[in-house]
């Protein structure tokens, strides 16, 4: 005899998506706090070699400032649907893994602009040998 309720079936539900989301939260919580900064550092140093694609570092830093607000309002609306929508129960397993599918997405495409975004600049903020030995001198 199955004795599962729906709550059961919902709690492993959410259960699964916090165990698939959170390395995804962990990941842009080191992305705010440690890749971003040092981007910013790097692409300070290219200086005017980059300034033409200055819209690039804005993109990842509006990327990692609302992505806890674009967290929060998903948190509130499934507890609205959970809450208020009888027909929630039926999809929303589906519903949940493409959540966690484009959680996972996101952060990675995130995280992949970045690492492009310091490939770009990296080769610009590097002095060339011969302004090594002119700044020495100076």
């Amino acid at each position: 005899m199955n004795t599962h309720s729906s709550r059961e079936t919902a709690w492993r539900t959410y259960l699964h998506f916090l165990a698939y989301g959170l390395p995804s939260v962990c990941f842009v919580i080191f992305a705010t706090f440690i890749l971003l900064p040092r981007l910013e550092v790097i692409w300070d140093q290219a200086g005017k070699g980059v300034a033409k694609a200055d819209w690039v570092i804005e993109l990842c830093r509006a990327f990692f400032d609302y992505f806890y607000y674009f967290i929060g309002s998903i948190v509130g609306i499934l507890g609205l649907l959970e809450y208020f929508w009888p027909r929630w129960q039926a999809l929303r397993s589906s519903i949940i893994r493409f959540l966690t599918w484009a959680l996972t997405f996101s952060v990675l495409f995130g995280l992949t602009w970045i690492a492009v975004s310091a490939c770009l600049a990296v080769p610009m903020a590097e002095p060339k040998p011969g302004e090594a030995a002119h700044k020495k001198r100076l």
